[in-house]
């Protein structure tokens, strides 16, 4: 078996390769939008080719790859059928298995983050028939659970019976490799650790201390933090109900962004705080490039389908423009080119 968990750590995002050296074959499972050619390279440099495409369910926080990805290596795209998606795609039911040379994947219907979640029990049939460790999607994080916004309170009791059903009766050695880590929206007091294992989390995660649901329920629904304001425009571009759009910003003079801010268009300044401070378009929304969860931050503040133009050096620009459509930002129409000297 190959395996490889490739981090966001901006986001907090996990997807992985995982294949069969001997088949020559992988499986992506939950790539992200601004990572596919990543995972093309990986799997040329292990020699594998991507025969399948695999979502743990529809994700709110960030753009799937999943199309690109599938266009790119003609490999068909794998969700439950509760997802309710609306391009090309194969449906997962509970207890189905996908074969790729020896790695054998068994999927388990676990809803409550999602009403389509699903988690991955994986074994290296070369090793034996138990599996080795579990994809648990935004089910079970490393210290946390996801959190229930779709459905509240009846959501927090799907958690609680995927948790009974699936994962609990697993052996305390079987690994845990959840979809989001540390710096994710999708869940509350997340660690950092990337992967963990059933009985750390038995002992430590205080989501596996409660027998009852009714307390369980209690204790998931206390605190919840905000939905981000993204969320709802992520799931319906994920779910194929938005079209998916590519930005091709152009470069503005100083006129040509005034004329379009006036007709509703906005400056998204890229620059630290201080350069900001010291002159800037009136009006302008700054969100340093390099601060913390850049992307999520723009995505919950940046106005609904106004067109945006960005101020910044053009390798700051070109960043942006991949950084954002991962949280499905592409109204970038273009860039101040000379910046605030010619303004």
């Amino acid at each position: 078996m190959i395996f490889q968990q490739i981090l966001n750590e901006e986001s907090g995002c996990l997807s992985y390769l995982i294949g069969c050296s001997e088949a020559g074959r992988a499986l992506v499972v939950d790539p992200g939008r601004d990572r596919v050619p990543e995972y093309l390279r990986l799997a040329a440099k292990k020699g594998l080719t991507i025969s399948h495409i695999l979502e743990t369910h529809t994700h709110a926080d960030h753009i799937s790859g999943n199309r690109d990805l599938a266009e790119a290596v003609r490999a068909p795209i794998l969700v439950h059928r509760a997802a309710g998606v609306a391009f090309a795609h194969e449906d997962l039911s509970d207890g189905d298995e996908i074969r790729i040379g020896t790695v054998r994947f068994k999927v388990a219907h676990t809803p409550g983050h999602t009403p389509d979640s699903i988690s991955l029990l994986v074994t290296d049939l070369s090793r034996g028939e138990a599996p080795w460790f579990v994809l648990t999607g935004d089910l079970l994080f490393v210290g946390s659970v996801g959190r229930p916004d779709l459905g509240g309170a009846t959501a927090a009791e799907d958690i609680f019976e995927s948790l009974r059903r699936v994962l609990r009766p697993l052996d305390d050695l079987v690994e845990v490799y959840p979809a989001h880590g540390a710096g994710s929206s999708c869940g509350k007091a997340m660690s950092a650790k990337a992967g963990s294992t059933i009985g750390f989390e038995r002992r430590f995660n205080p989501a596996f201390r409660y027998d009852d649901k009714r307390a369980f329920v209690e204790f998931i629904m206390a605190g919840i933090p905000p939905k981000p304001a993204a969320f709802d425009r992520i799931v319906a571009k994920n779910k194929g109900l938005v079209a998916l759009a590519a930005a091709k910003p152009r470069p503005y003079s100083a006129r040509e962004a005034r004329e379009a801010i006036a007709q509703g268009a906005f400056v998204l300044d890229l620059r630290e705080v201080a350069d900001f401070g010291e002159a800037h378009v009136p009006g302008a929304l700054n969100v340093w490039i390099d601060g913390p969860q850049f992307a999520e931050r723009v995505a919950g503040m940046a106005p609904a389908g106004a067109p945006m133009l960005l101020m910044g050096a053009p390798s700051d620009v070109e960043r942006a423009v991949t950084t954002l459509s991962r949280v499905g930002v592409d109204d970038i129409v273009g860039f101040l080119q000379w910046g605030m000297v010619e303004w």
